[in-house]
């Protein structure tokens, strides 16, 4: 699940933003990243964010295909549906 992407925003919290990638399946590599917003991804079936930071925010807007998110351990995460 290492396939790259082009991020459309980051910020100096260690927030990303992602709209419409084609990928089916993607693995963080950021260990800074503390909050993810993925909007319109509707082939991705795999999410692995085990490597970014813990208690990190997660957003998921129009992602129907997603079947699995691997999150960090350590903290709670955040999950947002919209």
């Amino acid at each position: 699940m290492a396939q790259q992407f082009a991020v459309s925003k980051k910020d100096s919290l260690g927030g990303l933003y992602l709209e419409n990638t084609q990928l089916r399946e993607w693995q963080c590599s950021d260990k800074q990243v503390q909050n993810l917003d993925l909007w319109n991804a509707p082939h991705l079936t795999h999410l692995d964010l085990s490597q970014c930071q813990a208690g990190m925010h997660l957003l998921l807007v129009n992602c129907p295909n997603l079947k699995e998110v691997i999150l960090p351990t350590g903290a709670p995460c955040y999950l947002h549906l919209a």
